[in-house]
């Protein structure tokens, strides 16, 4: 008995369909998951290509830090933003991220003589 109030669910992976099958879900059916064109999505693709998206952008970032450096602009943040978007998946980021922040700490930090000043 099929209510149209209720949207039909499936346990486990989740599956991509063709159109024709998206069709049917949406009146209310659910594909069979052997039918044709229904491939399941694994969490480990999933993975794989938010560390691709990551690396991209962060690597987009750091490149984008790097030119600013060399021109008037915020190279040193935007090298930060850079290294903290590589941060959410790689641990060298991580790391470098720490350094720079240590860095900055040190160059805002007053030395003894402006303090007196």
């Amino acid at each position: 008995m099929n209510r149209p109030d209720r949207v039909p669910t499936r346990a486990g992976p989740v599956w991509r369909t063709s159109p024709s099958q998206t069709a049917t879900a949406r009146q209310g059916q659910v594909p069979p998951r052997d039918a044709p064109g229904a491939v399941p999505i694994s969490s480990a693709s999933y993975a794989v290509a938010r560390r691709i998206v990551v690396a991209v952008i962060g690597s987009t970032l750091l490149a984008l830090g790097g030119v600013l450096l060399l021109v008037p602009g915020p190279g040193l943040l935007v090298l930060g933003l850079g290294l903290g978007v590589l941060a959410l998946e790689f641990a060298w980021a991580r790391r470098w991220l720490g350094r720079l922040r240590d860095r900055v700490s040190r160059l805002a930090r007053p030395t003894s003589d402006e303090a007196r000043d």
